[in-house]
């Protein structure tokens, strides 16, 4: 049986990083918030499209090896009992039940598929009481009270290491259970007639949910590099005295981008040279 969900999502992961790599750093701050991090402001302005690329990016090469390498121990063996279309909708709606979690109790910028891979062992622990029946036997102890020692450890964990978004892993183990409960596994062979099959199209829904967040976030990202360039215009005609001609840029680039904070920081404080109080104070509102 090849895992072929599991395997898909390893490699976009992996493709997703070497563009943030190639962009200017996966640790860097601008390039993780440019590739739709989480980060609660922003989605609050409109963008949604933050709930579902968190679950591909990374911070830093171990955080990606770590990552990937639960995911391919766990996937496998929820994505055999699920078939790949019901996975794919499992794990990806615990990504997005871990993104909003986070952006709703938190105002960090999180990055990261542990969330998602939360929602993978979740969903393992509700299986194991729900659907015991659709459980092959030599993965027996892997479900239920068998994982839940595993994701018990690993919330201890989070609370206790620095930077760990801990309120992502809490929102995609919920989403995990949830999703578990409400999308059944199909019966084996053995227990199901003969001519029922698994209901893999489902994986179309994953598939568009995926595909038009990184559409969105695409879009994002050229309008973000074009503000940037606007941006250090402005500073440059600003060190050289020629602020209308400064002044100019910054707007072009809140009109591009209205919900950008940078090109309203950038005019306030050009206004507050000018002794322009009330058009400062604007801005910066």
């Amino acid at each position: 049986y090849w895992p072929v969900v599991t395997l898909a999502t390893i490699a976009v992961t992996f493709v997703v990083f070497l563009l943030m790599e190639a962009a200017g750093g996966s640790t860097n701050t601008d390039v993780l918030l440019d590739f739709g991090a989480a980060y609660g402001p922003y989605f609050r302005h409109g963008q949604y499209w933050r709930l579902v690329m968190p679950m591909f990016l990374h911070i830093g090469w171990l955080h990606i090896l770590v990552n990937m390498y639960a995911l391919y121990i766990l996937g496998p063996i929820l994505e055999r009992v699920y078939g790949y279309g019901r996975y794919s909708m499992i794990y990806v709606g615990s990504g997005v039940a871990s993104a909003y979690l986070s952006m709703m109790v938190s105002n960090n910028i999180s990055a990261g598929a542990s969330g998602a891979i939360f929602g993978v062992a979740g969903a393992m622990l509700a299986t194991g009481f729900l659907h015991r029946e659709v459980v092959p036997r030599r993965w027996g102890r892997a479900f239920g009270k068998g994982i839940l020692i595993l994701i018990v450890l690993n919330l201890i964990l989070g609370m206790t290491i620095p930077h760990i978004d801990n309120w992502g892993h809490v929102g995609g183990l919920i989403g995990g259970m949830l999703l578990a409960g409400l999308i059944p596994p199909p019966a084996p062979a053995h227990l199901a007639p003969s001519d029922e099959k698994p209901s893999q199209e489902w994986v179309w829904v994953s598939v568009v949910v995926v595909l038009l967040g990184m559409g969105a976030e695409t879009r994002y990202y050229r309008s973000s590099i074009e503000v940037v360039r606007l941006l250090q215009e402005g500073e440059r005609f600003h060190s050289a005295h020629q602020d209308d001609r400064a002044l100019e840029r910054f707007r072009k680039a809140a009109a591009l981008a209205p919900h950008d904070e940078r090109p309203h920081e950038e005019m306030g404080s050009l206004y507050l040279e000018q002794k322009r109080g009330a058009d400062a104070v604007r801005e910066y509102q």
